[in-house]
């Protein structure tokens, strides 16, 4: 079995580390991601379609629970009715249906908001959309795009929790 294909998804715990105003309460939501994603990714490379489709459920529920704390006021720190109501939903269509469209739509919408409130935050994202590019120009989702994809996002969580939460936990 290759693990190392589940490697960047480490980056989600590592990068936003280097950023000094991520709060706790997102950091544990990283870490949740960070493992969801590696377990995934090791499914994925090593066709383990029996359960892929679990891995990849608990991957969208860890992405989803990292991009609700950017939909929430900062001080928002407990699972909220957004975060139960996001991730049953996710879970019902993934499982009924293999639609991962609540995922992408709150993904989305973080994007824009962040972009909005927090235009640095853009660049890293459009690093790692470029690993994305990639992989449809190439037809083949690979640890190299993937890396890239990865690095663009775990900047974009550390750019966008630096910009909001600035004010409060290094004040």
């Amino acid at each position: 079995m290759d693990i190392t294909s589940g490697i960047s998804s480490f980056l989600f715990t590592i990068m936003p580390l280097y950023f000094t105003c991520i709060p706790n309460h997102i950091l544990l939501r990283l870490y949740l991601l960070s493992i969801n994603s590696s377990i995934y990714h090791i499914v994925e490379y090593n066709n383990m379609n029996n359960v892929k489709q679990y891995a990849q459920l608990m991957d969208g529920v860890g992405i989803i629970l990292v991009c609700n704390t950017f939909l929430l006021p900062p001080h928002y720190i407990n699972i909220t009715l957004l975060d139960i109501f996001a991730v049953v939903l996710h879970y019902v269509l993934k499982l009924r249906l293999n639609e991962e469209c609540i995922k992408k739509c709150i993904y989305i919408v973080v994007f824009i908001k962040m972009g909005y409130e927090c235009p640095i935050s853009v660049i890293p994202f459009m690093c790692g959309f470029c690993g994305y590019l990639h992989s449809i120009y190439y037809k083949s989702w690979n640890h190299y795009n993937r890396t890239i994809w990865h690095i663009g996002n775990a900047g974009f969580i550390g750019f966008s929790s630096n910009c909001l939460h600035h004010s409060l936990e290094c004040a």
